[in-house]
């Protein structure tokens, strides 16, 4: 496994620790008063209320992670976002293929807190219907990570910014000021260059951004030639 596995990974954990603690401490609480994530409302009697855009019973089904539990909750796979993924890139199998719900990951880390909290930090991501999912290629001999975000109805250019600003935060290899479009093998791309000297690479595909990273040139065209 190579590194974009390691960027959703950081992506997915910058996005956790904005709802579970990232943000700066609040003021020291008032016995029996509760902290109100940015973007909610506390209204008298102490109840924070979830943020517009969330009903705040997102968390109901799926229970926080806890390691004395043998059965969690198994994640709803995506197969509009793995559609995208093809059966063979560069003449090899595509191996790995796995999705789920973004919510999955919010709350069995997190839970509904942290859920209310992204989602008002979240730059108008709709992070209730979001989706994410990776697979393996192996291209010029070497393994590739590529992974995807879906939200669903929306355009996917909209996610390039958004991720790449969470992903530096994170401390991953994105500059968001170093994003730049190009069209390679007639697919319309954004391409970022790793602190390495490698490319990254992020493809809007409709409703979903298809991303790796630290490839060459000739992985990135086999890999965009492929994708679907």
């Amino acid at each position: 496994m190579r590194a974009t596995f390691g960027l959703i990974g950081s992506i997915a954990l910058a996005m956790v620790m904005i709802g579970c603690g990232g943000a700066p401490a609040g003021p020291t609480l008032a016995p029996g008063q509760t902290a109100t994530p940015p973007g909610a409302t506390q209204p008298p009697g102490g109840q924070t209320q979830p943020p517009a855009g969330v009903t705040g019973h997102e968390c109901d089904a799926i229970p926080t992670m806890d390691i004395t539990n043998p059965n969690p909750a198994t994640p709803v796979p995506d197969t509009t976002l793995t559609g995208h993924f093809p059966a063979t890139i560069d003449g090899q199998p595509v191996t790995d293929v796995e999705s789920m719900q973004w919510l999955y990951l919010m709350c069995q880390f997190g839970g509904q807190a942290a859920v209310n909290s992204a989602a008002s930090q979240s730059g108008g991501l709709n992070i209730t219907t979001m989706s994410f999912g990776s697979a393996t290629a192996n291209v010029d001999g070497e393994d590739v990570d590529i992974s995807a975000f879906r939200t669903p109805g929306q355009d996917a250019n909209a996610l390039v910014q958004t991720l790449a600003t969470i992903a530096a935060q994170s401390g991953t290899d994105i500059n968001p000021g170093n994003v730049s479009s190009a069209n390679i093998g007639g697919k319309n791309v954004f391409v970022w260059t790793d602190t390495d000297g490698s490319k990254g690479y992020a493809y809007p595909a409709g409703d979903t951004l298809i991303m790796f990273d630290s490839v060459t040139d000739s992985q990135a065209t086999k890999i965009l030639a492929a994708l679907l």
